[in-house]
């Protein structure tokens, strides 16, 4: 069994999009998000927002900086 990490919910929010807005700032969860090879940095929701607007947005500096150095813009 393989589990997509860029499967989106109704709102078209990813797993990366949850984690990157998570008010617990869990960066090992994150990091483990990225560390998969298919997660793409780039998924848009349905506001067409970034994971990475997320982390800033929830003031998750750590986040944000993984998420940058991991090419997401």
């Amino acid at each position: 069994f393989k589990a997509d990490i860029n499967l989106q919910n109704n709102s078209g929010h990813s797993s990366l999009h949850i984690i990157a807005n998570n008010t617990t700032k869990d960066i090992y969860l994150l990091a483990f998000a990225l560390s998969i090879e298919s997660v793409n940095t780039e998924i848009v929701d349905g506001t067409k927002v970034t994971p990475i607007f997320y982390s800033v947005m929830s003031n998750f500096n750590e986040g944000f900086m993984l998420l940058l150095s991991k090419g997401a813009n």
